[in-house]
């Protein structure tokens, strides 16, 4: 019985109990038939409102028994649909744990938002294992739609991070809203598993060296990639047009280090050493000639001309975190927890 036919139904016995006592107790009110109607059903027993005549008996035994019927069916209704939804997701609970204790060398996804939806979407094409960590239980009933396993709730404790497999896993995606969130998972999984992979999404760029202390094996920041490919794309354009004299585009950081692309507009030509020291950089990888012959390691004394391109190693140089900031960022997760 669909909710339309059940309201439709209260209305018609609202209804029929109005119209009889108003019609039948001769000088009744509209309120004192609705007041009347409403205390036999739901058997108040204040009294009645006025004296019943041999007729307003007759009907009241008759609405009795209407209204408590109609009562008894709907809850039965309501009764039985709400045991249906929780019987079906107490199963599609157990089938999705089952699914779960099954998966070996898979990948653990933390928060289904834009950057996790879009990393369980290429899994998924790719054919990769994985499941989805997600404490939002509308998000994690739409990541289910589209057939992902998923374990409902916080990445933040260990309880979910080992229903979803950490220990026997491959590697773990950090995706939270939060760096200090971000930062808690990974120590945690770090723990459960000191050989998994850790690729965690970061927030602020001067955090890198702490998430790495912290266990992670990469951290990516997409909206600096974002930043970086649209630059790319304004300082190509600018180098087509203006005679600039260098070009240079850099990747973001892992681990440290990052790539850095540096092209030459000058007509006098340096020497690969020389432009290593200008740029701080650890050494040469790749020099890539005007007319695309390329180098891999160049030396040193290698000329560099006009239109040639280089690829440097760079060092990034950053503070690390010590074991008491550690301490203060699990103390500050734990709070929000």
């Amino acid at each position: 019985m669909s909710k339309k036919v059940q309201i439709l139904i209260i209305i018609a016995v609202f209804a029929i109990g109005v119209l009889g006592y108003y019609l039948i107790g001769g000088n009744w009110s509209f309120l004192d038939a609705l007041y009347m109607t409403i205390i036999t059903i739901s058997t108040i027993g204040y009294g009645e409102v006025k004296p019943l005549t041999t007729a307003g008996k007759i009907f009241t035994i008759f609405f009795i028994f209407l209204g408590l019927s109609t009562a008894a069916v709907l809850a039965s209704q309501l009764a039985r649909g709400f045991i249906e939804r929780n019987f079906k997701a107490i199963i599609e609970a157990n089938k999705m744990r089952k699914k779960v204790s099954k998966l070996k060398d898979h990948f653990i996804v933390c928060g289904f938002g834009d950057i996790g939806s879009s990393i369980s979407n290429e899994l998924y094409n790719a054919g990769i294992p994985f499941v989805i960590i997600e404490n939002d239980e509308r998000i994690a009933e739409f990541a289910m739609m589209k057939n992902y396993l998923v374990v409902k709730g916080k990445a933040t404790y260990d309880d979910t991070l080992i229903e979803a497999g950490v220990k026997r896993a491959r590697g773990i995606v950090v995706c939270l809203g939060d760096d200090s969130l971000n930062m808690y998972v990974t120590l945690a999984a770090r723990e459960l598993n000191p050989e998994l992979l850790i690729i965690v999404r970061g927030y602020k760029s001067d955090g890198e060296q702490r998430m790495i202390r912290a266990g992670a094996n990469s951290v990516v920041y997409p909206l600096r990639l974002g930043g970086q490919q649209m630059a790319q794309l304004i300082i190509s354009e600018y180098s087509k047009n203006y005679k600039a004299n260098k070009l240079e585009i850099s990747t973001m950081a892992i681990m440290g280090y990052s790539l850095k692309l540096y092209k030459h507009f000058k007509k006098d030509e340096v020497k690969v050493e020389d432009i290593v020291k200008s740029m701080d950089a650890v050494r040469a990888i790749k020099l890539r000639k005007s007319d695309n012959r390329e180098f891999q390691d160049p030396s040193p004394d290698m000329i560099v001309t006009k239109d040639d391109t280089i690829l440097l190693l760079v060092e990034e140089r950053e503070a690390g975190i010590d074991e008491e900031e550690l301490s203060e960022i699990k103390d500050e997760v734990l709070q929000r927890l």
